[in-house]
């Protein structure tokens, strides 16, 4: 319930936006809101029939919130300036902003009762703007199952499109609206009043399935009872050495009540790796169902690598532990009818029959169901293959690489039906392209259809490849790059309609919460936004962090009390740091001289975090006096400058022997004097 004037109140959550704040239907006012003039101010005061969220607020002529009265749960836990255990309040609003700042002219009191949230739009989302693409599968329908990955963090996505390309839903992250028991071996937590929320298994990737954190290239299948399997991560910088297991999924989201969405263990859980642990290592991990769905056939792993496993694992879906290899001798290579040297792709006939691409010696092997091996044919450094289940025609993705296993160009073959004791398979048509590729067949479309996704130079693409008998046509991907690919901070401008969105590798986005219209702005870690709109974005990393600012429009700001034009003026050391907050300390020292401005396009030229070393960031900052903070246990930073020239080890050495405390690892926390103090929305 609203009083005195309606308007919206609007949050935002990553790329969603929370708005349109509706009264609920039972908290009512027994004393509507009224408002008194006082000596320097104005008396608000209501009354409401029981205990119930309030909100009070100040806005000006333009509808604008200059104050922020109060907020909050009337009852015994009512937040200050609302009286505990009272229903009816009296507030006095002293005619001062939230800065403290003389409010001149009319305004109007906004008083609302009973509030709850309602979704208004989602800001940032656009289905063909991909991360890596890692793993795609296609069922009967036509349905295309995109894996997409940042390996880094860890974050991971399952998105489903139709056969033409059109986005239909997303499975990971799973729908709220899915049943209970469909989540059950995902997990989620149950409050006391029923409501169900998600666990996130890690905070870097907002990973809300388990093992999800960091998952690498592979190939997937759909069984013949429609699910989705898929390999669990091998991990991330932040999530190093977890188990691994297969993955279970039905095609609309939520997990199979058997086995579950855990399926059977792969590998035991390494635990802490060292320094980025498993995130940049190649994995190429590769499955096939066998027609009756009884058997999964698993190979390939880390990709690039000298060591392999050299073997092929039958798995049952139900299997509580990793049976021993099927075919192969483990971490023995070969190239004799008994071993294999690398083995990657793996397909089934619809006889059941096994093709393995035995990337290591060039070849496709065959196995009948019972294990024999019936064949095998040439095939230059095979990754994946696929077998059209009525035609018998073999596609294979044909991809050489180098001893770190990084893949340039790759070739799409279309090889004839294998035939026992015949002539090898030939070539009848291919297509080619660049980056790793990952591909998927539709063998139901008419005429047959393949998915290729890679990734080149311009970016990750998704792109269909139509079979046309002698030719393998390669239409148009469908990537875009208008929406948010790894949103991970949000700051919102509530005042201007704005939210700023850091993505992964420092990347800012503006968004227009109005029009949804996205643009780029300032590179950073974190961004934070001041009463006034102007934009403050972090940048470095320890011991050389960096603060910039920016007015609303993106434009380089200087902060208050620094020379007016910071592109030319060198900041003078009084003026080097004017901020309160925490500053980090120079460590280890760096040179003084001139530096060249980056590549990139760079701001003006903004003061430096007081101790902010040189660096690969600090080359933006131009020419000028570097400055040192002098660090003092328990007390503050005085900036001074530095003399010009290099420090080297004897230097430092002697420093500390001096007792230097700025030579010395820095007290956490040191700060610099103020001249001026952002105000903080």
């Amino acid at each position: 319930m609203e009083s005195i004037m309606a308007s919206k109140v609007m949050a935002t959550c990553i790329a969603v936006a929370l708005s349109g704040l509706t009264a609920a239907a039972q908290p009512r006012f027994t004393q509507p809101p009224k408002v008194a003039a006082e000596d320097g101010g104005l008396t608000v005061s209501f009354a409401v029939d029981r205990p119930t969220d309030v909100e009070v607020a100040i806005l000006d002529a333009a509808g604008r919130v200059v104050r922020h009265l109060a907020a909050g749960k009337l009852g015994p836990k009512a937040p200050a300036p609302l009286r505990p255990n009272a229903l009816r309040q009296s507030l006095v609003w002293d005619r001062r902003d939230d800065a403290g700042r003389l409010v001149r002219g009319p305004v109007k009191v906004r008083v609302r009762v009973g509030l709850t949230g309602r979704l208004e739009k989602q800001l940032g989302f656009d289905p063909y703007n991909f991360r890596a693409i890692v793993g795609l599968a296609v069922n009967a329908k036509g349905e295309l199952f995109v894996l997409d990955s940042q390996g880094t963090y860890g974050a991971s996505g399952l998105r489903v499109f139709d056969r033409q390309g059109k986005y239909l839903r997303t499975v990971i992250p799973y729908s709220a609206s899915l049943p209970a028991g469909r989540l059950a071996s995902i997990g989620q937590l149950t409050l006391k009043d029923g409501r169900r929320l998600p666990i996130v298994y890690n905070a870097h990737g907002q990973n809300l399935h388990p093992y999800t954190s960091g998952m690498k290239h592979q190939t997937m299948a759909i069984d013949p009872a429609g699910r989705l399997v898929f390999f669990s991560a091998v991990g991330s910088i932040v999530e190093h050495g977890p188990p691994r297991f297969l993955l279970f999924l039905e095609p609309d989201g939520g997990a199979p009540k058997t086995p579950g969405f855990i399926g059977p263990p792969l590998l035991k859980a390494r635990g802490f790796l060292h320094g980025a642990g498993e995130g940049p290592v190649r994995y190429y991990d590769h499955l096939a169902v066998s027609p009756d769905g009884q058997f999964i056939y698993v190979s390939g792993g880390p990709f690039g690598r000298r060591r392999h496993r050299h073997v092929i694992y039958r798995i049952r879906p139900t299997d509580k532990k990793l049976p021993s290899p099927r075919l192969g001798e483990l971490y023995k290579r070969g190239d004799d009818e008994k071993h294999f040297n690398d083995p990657q792709g793996l397909a089934v006939d619809a006889a059941g029959r096994l093709y393995i691409a035995d990337r290591g010696n060039d070849r496709v092997v065959i196995h009948s169901p019972g294990g024999k091996r019936i064949g095998q044919f040439p095939a230059p450094d095979p990754l994946q293959i696929f077998v059209h289940p009525r035609s018998g025609e073999i596609y294979i993705s044909s991809a050489p690489a180098d001893q770190y296993g990084r893949i340039k160009n790759w070739k799409l073959l279309k090889l004839s039906p294998f035939k026992p004791g015949g002539p090898p398979p030939k070539v009848l048509a291919e297509a080619a392209g660049q980056g790793t590729p990952v591909v998927a067949l539709d063998a139901a479309a008419q005429p047959t259809r393949l998915w290729v996704a890679a990734a080149s130079r311009s970016g990750q693409d998704l792109l269909p490849v139509i079979d046309r008998g002698a030719k393998l046509e390669m239409l148009p991907g469908l990537r875009r790059r208008a929406g948010l690919r790894q949103p991970m901070f949000v700051a919102a401008d509530a005042h201007r309609g704005k939210v700023y969105v850091t993505e992964f590798r420092n990347a800012q986005r503006q968004i227009d919460i109005k029009t949804g219209r996205m643009r780029p702005f300032a590179k950073g870690a974190e961004a934070a936004v001041d009463r006034d709109g102007f934009v403050y974005v972090i940048e470095g990393y320890p011991p050389r962090v960096f603060l910039y600012r920016y007015d609303p429009q993106g434009k380089p700001a200087n902060f208050p009390g620094t020379a007016k034009d910071w592109s030319r003026t060198s900041p003078t050391a009084a003026a080097a740091s004017p901020w309160t907050g925490p500053a980090t300390s120079s460590w280890p020292p760096t040179s003084s001289a001139p530096e060249k401005s980056s590549r990139r396009s760079s701001p003006a030229w903004f003061p430096r975090l007081a101790g902010s070393g040189g660096g690969r960031s600090g080359r933006r900052h131009g020419t000028g006096p570097t400055t040192t903070p002098t660090c003092t246990i328990g007390a503050r930073c005085s900036s001074s400058p530095r003399p010009a020239g290099r420090s080297t080890p004897a230097t430092k050495r002697s420093a500390r022997a001096a007792g230097d405390p700025c030579r010395s690892p820095p007290t956490p926390w040191c700060t610099t004097a103020a001249t001026s103090t952002p105000r903080w929305a």
